[in-house]
């Protein structure tokens, strides 16, 4: 006799995952942003590479309060003085961002300001009130910034008279190169989203500089102290000249190399990439030593685990890599 299958239905097969209910919408996984993000990019490279072909040197595509933004550079496009200052009246403050330009802070014989930005951009704001100089090119930028392809380099360039003393000099770009001379400061802050950052520093007091995918290198060029906290996501730390104390720096991927003379308490931390640290210069340190995937160097002598060495000492040195070697001089 024949089983009747229809009283012994299949049963119905597993689901795995949410359950979407019918009517309802499917909510978008990861994998949809990605592809969203790099549908842009590749329109970005593809408008980019024709525009090249055209003549262009640069594309820029955001999207703020007033909707899209695209700015074009060609090779007609000239790079105009927005702001040509050389005689201002004398700051002690200074604060400077930017959203696709290089900032320099030069010593000269005056204290001015330079902006240039490519034809058809939009002007940056600034002023000077009191001792206080702002310069903001980052507003009308401000928003969603799709893609920027710019061979066309921007600038904001600050100078002062040489031997002058600030309060406080704050600069950041979200897109652009920091290069600075900064001197007899108290504080100072350098940040960049995507670019270098290099500094030399005179008689100055706390600096923080921040990348985040960017290399960054600070001089110390005075002869007292500089408190430092440095940080790099993607990029390299370099610290060098002479002293610094209570030094900080943070590199998730990149290497760290100080060579300078360090009093206090030192922290350096790198989770992907090697250190290098040379402060041989007559001071008595302790030290703690941390390597998770990697070799160990103190004087040329190796070791194959952690170590430490007197570091209840006024000035210790700790070091830490998830994934490289740690080469200490001392």
């Amino acid at each position: 006799m024949e089983e009747n299958r229809s009283n012994n239905p299949t049963p119905p097969a597993p689901v795995y995952g949410p359950v979407i209910e019918p009517g309802e919408r499917k909510p978008r996984g990861r994998r949809s942003y990605l592809r969203l993000g790099l549908s842009l990019f590749i329109i970005g490279l593809v408008l980019a590479g024709a525009g090249w072909i055209n003549g262009a040197r640069g594309i820029s595509l955001s999207i703020n309060s007033n909707g899209p933004q695209l700015y074009i550079t060609d090779s007609d496009t000239v790079l105009l003085s927005a702001v040509n200052e050389r005689n201002l009246q004398p700051f002690n403050k200074a604060e400077i961002k930017t959203s696709f330009a290089d900032i320099e802070f030069i010593e000269s014989d005056s204290y001015g300001l330079e902006i240039d930005m490519p034809e058809g951009y939009p002007d940056p704001e600034w002023k000077l009130n009191g001792d206080k100089l702002t310069v903001d090119s980052s507003k009308d930028w401000a928003g969603i910034s799709l893609f920027n392809f710019n061979f066309v380099s921007s600038s904001v360039k600050v100078y002062y008279p040489r031997g002058s003393a600030f309060e406080e000099v704050k600069l950041s770009a979200s897109s652009g190169n920091i290069d600075a001379e900064i001197n007899y400061t108290n504080e100072i802050e350098i940040r960049t989203s995507s670019g270098t950052i290099e500094a030399i520093l005179n008689g100055c007091g706390d600096i923080k500089a921040d990348a985040s995918s960017g290399n960054i290198k600070l001089t110390n060029e005075g002869e007292n102290a500089i408190k430092a906290e440095v940080e790099t996501s993607s990029g390299s730390i370099k610290i060098d000249g002479n002293m610094w104390m209570d030094l900080e720096a943070e590199a998730s991927s990149g290497s760290i190399n100080v060579d300078a003379q360090l009093v206090g308490k030192t922290d350096i931390e790198a989770s992907s990439g090697s250190v290098h640290v040379n402060s041989s210069y007559g001071t008595e340190y302790g030290f703690n030593l941390k390597v998770g995937s990697g070799s160990i160097r103190v004087n040329g002598e190796r070791y194959d685990d952690d170590i430490k060495f007197n570091d209840n000492a006024d000035n210790v040195i700790n070091v830490k890599t998830s994934s490289g070697s740690i080469n200490l001089d001392l």
